[in-house]
This record gives structure tokens, C-alpha cells and sequence, in this order.
């Protein structure tokens, strides 16, 4: 092998673990991008719900549909959870197991009406809503 066939090797090596680092780098910002902006949007979709399910209380008039918060983003990436910045893994990760289990609690609505306690129900619900929003509504600023 030559010198310039070597030195062309070295670079062509340089340049490929360049390109692969650089990939991986963007790689990590957008999926960073990606989850911060779905738990944004989660933030307003519970915050405006909040508000709703208060008013709906306030009117004694409960009687809706519940619709789980989707977290498509979040699902997608789950496997690439350590791609996330340290400093947020640990609330990404605490936030969405609170939201995942908000939507659960919604499929045993049913069961609570059957007893007759809507209420109680109605309260619990309202309660886990104003508890994410003031555990998590400042976490992700700085992010």
C-alpha cells in the first residue's frame, strides 16, 4: 500500500466517524426536540382540561366522554430514552407515567357511576390533573 492510498484510508475513516458522530448528535437534538414539544403540547391539552373538568364540576355536570392524552412521540422513542439529556430523563420519564396513569384512571369512571360515586370519582380526577400541572408545568422551562 502506497502512502497516498493510506493517507487516503485514514481520511476516508476520519471522515466516516465524523459523519456518524455529527448523525448522532443531530439525532439526539431532534428526538430532545421531539419528546419536549409533545410534553408542551401535553401541558396546554392538560391545563385546558383542568380547567374544563372545574367548570364541569362547578356546574354539576360531569356526564362526558373522557378522551386519553395521546403520546405518540413518547412511544416512539421509548427505546431511545437515553438518547434524552440526563438532566431530563428522570422527569421525562416521571411525567409520562403520571400521564399514563391519568389515562387509566379514566376507564374506571364507569365503575365509579355504578356506585354512585361520582363525586368522589370527579374529585380524585380533578385532583391527579392539578397535581401533573403543578409538578410539571415549571420542570421543562429551562429545556
Amino acid at each position: 500500500m502506497s502512502q497516498q492510498q493510506f493517507l487516503a484510508a485514514i481520511i476516508t475513516f476520519l471522515g466516516g466517524c465524523i459523519l456518524y458522530v455529527a448523525g448522532k448528535v443531530i439525532e439526539k437534538n431532534n428526538i430532545n426536540k421531539a419528546i419536549l414539544a409533545e410534553i408542551k403540547r401535553l401541558l396546554k391539552a392538560v391545563t385546558a382540561h383542568e380547567k374544563w373538568w372545574a367548570a364541569r364540576i362547578e356546574a354539576k355536570d360531569t356526564n362526558y366522554p373522557l378522551v386519553p392524552f395521546k403520546i405518540d412521540v413518547y412511544a416512539a422513542q421509548i427505546n431511545s430514552i437515553g438518547m434524552l439529556k440526563r438532566d431530563l430523563i428522570v422527569h421525562v420519564v416521571e411525567f409520562y407515567g403520571y400521564l399514563q396513569f391519568i389515562n387509566s384512571i379514566q376507564g374506571f369512571r364507569d365503575q365509579y357511576v355504578k356506585e354512585g360515586k361520582s363525586d368522589q370519582y370527579n374529585d380524585f380526577y380533578h385532583k391527579l390533573l392539578k397535581n401533573i400541572i403543578r409538578d410539571f408545568s415549571t420542570v421543562f422551562e429551562a429545556a
